[in-house]
């Protein structure tokens, strides 16, 4: 198990698939994660509950993303721990 409560995870276009079926494995494996999904156009305020202590994997496949680089920062100035 990790010392945090359950990592964040986020990744859009391309690696959202990838994303999604890695936050489905970790859950089925008894890890608690949370999607950054974008639903609603929510992925904004999404990343505003992690704080330190927290952990964000963030997968790209792009440079040219520039919402998830965006979010990405964000965590990680709320002292999260951030895994690209």
């Amino acid at each position: 198990m990790v010392a945090a409560p359950g990592p964040h995870l986020i990744g859009s276009k391309r690696a959202f698939p990838a994303v999604s079926y890695l936050s489905l494995t970790l859950v089925q494996h008894g890890f608690r994660t949370v999607l950054i999904d974008n639903v609603g156009s929510s992925a904004a305020d999404q990343p505003r509950v992690l704080g330190p202590g927290d952990m964000l994997l963030s997968v790209s496949f792009s440079r040219c993303n520039s919402a998830k680089p965006d979010l990405t920062r964000m965590a990680r100035a709320r002292g999260a721990g951030v895994l690209c």
